[in-house]
């Protein structure tokens, strides 16, 4: 099972690609920033899309630095 996290329009979160739940339509963030509201006013959630050489990144970065702090 995989758990992702839900993000709200309006909610300021870190560069990357995220998916509106509802419609599927992609918001791609180059900077820290807010995720855009829904233009007929209802709720807007929104899940943080990950490819494999970004978990890789993170997976990488995270490895080297518990290395450095041993």
């Amino acid at each position: 099972m995989v758990v992702q996290e839900l993000y709200l329009a309006g909610e300021k979160v870190q560069p990357g690609r995220y998916k509106r739940v509802d419609s599927g339509h992609v918001v791609v963030l180059e900077h820290e920033d807010v995720l855009p509201a829904a233009m007929d006013g209802q709720s807007t959630s929104y899940t943080r899309i990950q490819f494999w050489n970004d978990i890789n990144n993170t997976n990488r970065s995270t490895n080297s630095s518990s290395a450095e702090n041993d």
